[in-house]
């Protein structure tokens, strides 16, 4: 009898902690995601597999989900998997440790950045295009 007692507790404890657990609505921890992913869709950037990069890697975050990547070559978009809320931290952590395929390559699916997994890298239009094309200035 205290065993079965015990068992219907386990089960009411786990179900309890299963029916808190909610999706986070990433718009509602950042608009400014929504607003970055609207920029994408409007002006169709292309979508690239990998990027190349000369050390140091040069990024500035935008929000929870985007940074700015600076090459040579140009201006690129990164967007991680999920939030990414490292990404935003000024100090390095232990946590956000990189991988890397290959040296002086960024790739999609394969590479993070600051611990998160990088899901797209678009091309980014020059500034003086992008302001005409209704992007605000930096």
């Amino acid at each position: 009898m205290l065993a079965r007692l015990a068992v219907f507790s386990i089960i009411a404890i786990l179900l309890s902690s299963c029916a808190t657990n909610e999706p986070i609505d990433e718009y509602e921890v950042d608009p400014r995601i929504a607003e970055t992913h609207a920029y994408i869709q409007a002006l169709q950037l292309e979508s690239l597999n990998y990027v190349r990069y000369a050390e140091p890697l040069r990024y500035e975050p935008i929000n929870m989900r985007y940074a700015i990547l600076e090459t040579n070559a140009g201006r690129f978009l990164l967007e991680t998997k999920s939030l990414c809320r490292p990404l935003m931290a000024g100090t390095p952590h232990s946590d956000m440790i990189d991988e890397r395929r290959m040296r002086g390559r960024l790739r999609t699916r394969a590479d993070t950045l600051r611990g998160c997994r990088i899901s797209a890298i678009y091309v980014l239009p020059p500034l003086e295009e992008a302001v005409e094309n209704g992007a605000p200035e930096e």
